[in-house]
């Protein structure tokens, strides 16, 4: 299911800033809500993040991980509204763009998507997952040189980025697909 791959692959946009989260108990709902995600307890997830939003509401990694737990229910529209707060607060990361992105894809919003991961490389232009998830937007939509080209900028900006790499490894290598 493409919708919990893409949440599954978004758990490591949670990288970094987790400490940075309000106050004791924040912190805790934070990273309970994390590890309930992870153990694929979403429901569960989302309510204890739910909590360390309302203790801290101006936290954007607090937004974007109750984004990743409501995505994973399928509450996509309030992902996207989790995504979008992320950005009011924090406009100039491009993790938050990458999100609303995945989000708009897994809506069936494509252009929405594009926009977000083009806004994302606009912000960050080494920032791997954005060229990672235009590569994989790319690739749902069958254009696989466009893919492919998308995949090897995410390997460029981050040469160690493993899904990129084992992403571009699965793809009909160059050769094939010029005689299909």
């Amino acid at each position: 299911m493409k919708t919990l791959f893409y949440a599954i692959v978004a758990v490591g946009l949670l990288a970094g800033g987790w400490l940075g989260c309000g106050g004791k108990s924040t912190r805790e709902d934070f990273n309970e809500g994390v590890s309930l995600y992870e153990q694929g307890s979403p429901a569960q997830a989302t309510s204890r993040l739910e909590k360390a939003v309302r203790t801290n509401p101006d936290d954007p990694e607090l937004w974007h991980a109750l984004a990743l737990a409501q995505s994973a229910e399928g509450r996509l529209e309030q992902a996207l509204e989790c995504y979008r707060r992320a950005e009011q607060l924090d406009p100039g990361n491009p993790r938050w763009k990458v999100g609303r992105g995945i989000v708009h894809n897994n809506l069936g919003q494509p252009d929405n998507a594009l926009e977000a991961f083009r806004t994302a490389m606009k912000l960050n232009p080494d920032f791997a997952p954005a060229y990672y998830y235009l590569g994989r937007l790319k690739l749902d939509q069958g254009e696989v040189p466009a893919a492919r080209k998308a995949f090897r900028r995410a390997l460029k900006a981050e040469p160690g980025f493993a899904p990129a790499r084992e992403a571009l490894q699965a793809l009909p290598s160059d050769a094939s697909a010029e005689k299909s």
